[in-house]
């Protein structure tokens, strides 16, 4: 671009190489695709067929309402050009309030409870309570059509519309960004429109050979059948989403595809996929950040036999990597009932801990190592701790500072030498220990006044810092 010219800069567009046929014929390789085409095209064919069934639904209440409104005319002797009038009036006024409700609903549905549930539950098991709550009401429907049933199948469909939606749209992060575009084109594009017309085609070639009430009953069989079909494909789409976030995460992707099939991978719904984290996970090469991503996954998916691989990367070089495994390991909910019930874990997920406190420098991994060690087994760290207190020459301020974990008022008896020692460090320490009992506060105050009293640089520093750790 040249400043000092008076033309208007313009992007130079990158020539693809890729034509759009091919980019549509590369979609075809992806089973997750071909099913979710399939999904696509049975939710558009429900959604017209519904609404035909629903709108039948008012219109038949609406039409009772009428005659009998006429009946009464005609008994009184009043005319009944009033009734015919409201006729259609009645029909939109219902059809209009219903439909307000229905989006109130969706729009409450929408920001409050369906990004939990698709949480709680995954993408694909979020997608399933369409079909399933569809069927179980279009079965009620089946046996009693009515206004009442009609209204209630569409406004369910309305609320798990907006889940099944969002589901949707998350599903498509787990296609490969070079062809993501051109799937959401072909789904909106050519099978939404395709499950349009088979729904309609469907409602014109049975109102052609049936009428009345086996109208009704065939095309409830249609939406049975269609909601039973959408649940198989989904069931069968459950496994081909996992296998595609699987294949992104293998080497031969970028960095972000990877990093972004690990944040698939970690949601509720997958099935046995730790395996392939773990195996990503023990390779030498692979860069830092893509192996603290698989630790925060492993935590996420809670999965015991992910233990031995998290110790492994807590000897790593990599600090970050040895940050990442400890709090993978400290968010391990039932992390103890794992460890405790097996003997030989349990003794391997200790050596471990106590091997990295031994040669760890960082002092914040440290903490969380100790942490964890707390969880899984208090009594044998009050020993490892003592331990390291006796040891007054070697000492390292953490292990007695980490002593506040355990709220026992003997801890004065191990920790007195300290408060009246010289070293600033170790009284910085024995203060933050201690200071979880109100009895020995006053005490506690006298020391901590001292050191910020001092002319001496570090002790002052260390008097600062015991005041922002209490």
């Amino acid at each position: 671009y040249n400043a000092r010219s008076m033309e208007i800069p313009k992007l130079k567009e990158e020539e693809n190489p890729v034509s759009e046929r091919s980019h549509f014929s590369a979609l075809r390789k992806f089973p997750f695709l071909r099913e979710m085409m399939v999904v696509v095209l049975f939710f558009w064919a429900i959604m017209n067929v519904l609404e035909f069934q629903y709108t039948k639904a008012i219109q038949e209440d609406v039409f009772t309402q009428h005659i009998s409104e006429a009946d009464a005319s005609i008994e009184t002797g009043e005319e009944s050009l009033v009734a015919t009038e409201n006729y259609e009036h009645l029909i939109a006024q219902k059809l209009g309030t219903l439909h307000l409700i229905f989006n109130v609903a969706a729009l409450i549905m929408q920001l409050v409870v369906a990004s939990r549930i698709i949480t709680f539950l995954g993408v694909t098991a979020s997608m399933m309570l369409h079909p399933l709550i569809m069927l179980l009401n279009v079965l009620v429907m089946t046996f009693q059509f009515n206004f009442f049933t009609a209204s209630l199948t569409r406004g369910s469909h309305e609320l798990t519309s907006i889940l099944f939606k969002s589901s949707y749209d998350s599903s498509y992060y787990a296609i490969p960004h070079q062809y993501r575009r051109d799937a959401k084109e072909f789904m909106q594009g050519i099978m939404k429109p395709l499950g349009a017309i088979f729904g309609t085609l469907a409602i014109f070639f049975i109102a052609h050979k049936l009428t009345g009430m086996d109208e009704t009953l065939a095309l409830n069989a249609i939406l049975l059948l269609l909601s039973a079909g959408m649940a198989f494909v989904l069931a069968r789409m459950s496994r081909s989403y996992t296998s595609l976030s699987e294949q992104n995460l293998s080497s031969k992707g970028d960095l972000p595809t990877r990093i972004n099939a690990i944040e698939i991978l970690g949601q509720k719904g997958h099935e046995k996929v730790s395996i392939a984290l773990q195996t990503i996970l023990r390779r030498p090469q692979e860069p830092s950040l893509l192996k603290e991503k698989i630790l925060k996954t492993l935590s996420l998916i809670q999965d015991p036999e992910a233990i031995a691989s998290i110790l492994d990367m807590v000897k790593d070089e990599d600090e970050g990597i040895r940050l990442a495994a400890i709090q993978a390991l400290s968010h391990y909910q039932h992390l103890k009932s794992h460890v405790m019930t097996a003997s030989i874990t349990r003794y391997r997920v200790l050596e471990a801990i106590k091997e990295a406190l031994e040669k760890e420098t960082n002092e914040q991994i440290m903490e969380q190592l100790i942490l964890v060690f707390h969880q899984i087994d208090p009594e044998n760290l009050t020993r490892f701790l003592m331990q390291k207190i006796r040891h007054k020459e070697e000492l390292n301020p953490l292990f007695i500072r980490m002593l506040h974990l355990f709220n026992d008022p003997n801890l004065k008896y191990y920790l007195e030498d300290f408060l009246i020692g010289k070293n600033s460090a170790n009284k910085a320490a024995a203060i933050v220990a201690l200071w979880q009992f109100k009895g020995l506060r006053a005490e506690l105050k006298h020391h901590l006044n001292t050191m910020l009293e001092s002319r001496n640089e570090e002790i002052l520093q260390w008097g600062v810092e015991t005041i922002g750790q209490i």
